[in-house]
């Protein structure tokens, strides 16, 4: 009985240990951080998803640097709070959501060519 006890203990001392560094977010670049962090609300490349657009067409590309950080520490409305980053993570994370392109508009599927100016025909039949 005893012998079990230990082994449980040691056990759920190895699982903390464990999930303790899947939470972990010290040495991650901005990029990493918005992977992590992020990505899964606002897109992958910033466009939005659940959480609004925050690429460089966003409302967000109107916000200075300490407002995007803000945003990011307090996480207002249904967004959650990001204050266990430090300083630097929130600001490689901001330098790295101004480096998001303006992403095309949700359910855009023109093709390239068009954009260019090049025609393209559609015969019926698909051919």
């Amino acid at each position: 009985m005893r012998r079990l006890r230990a082994r449980h203990a040691i056990g759920a001392a190895v699982l903390a240990v464990v999930l303790a560094g899947c939470g972990s977010t010290e040495g991650l670049s901005g990029a990493d951080l918005y992977a992590r962090s992020c990505a899964s609300c606002h897109g992958g490349e910033g466009g939005g998803a659940v959480g609004p657009a925050l690429d460089g067409g966003s409302a967000a590309a109107d916000l200075t640097d300490d407002q995007i950080a803000a945003v990011i520490r307090v996480g207002p409305g249904t967004m959650p709070s990001f204050d266990r980053l430090t300083d630097a993570q929130i600001a490689s994370l901001v330098a790295f959501i101004r480096t998001l392109p303006v992403s095309p508009p949700v359910g855009s599927w023109f093709p390239s060519s068009w954009e260019s100016g090049s025609s393209v025909s559609h015969r019926a039949g698909g051919g």
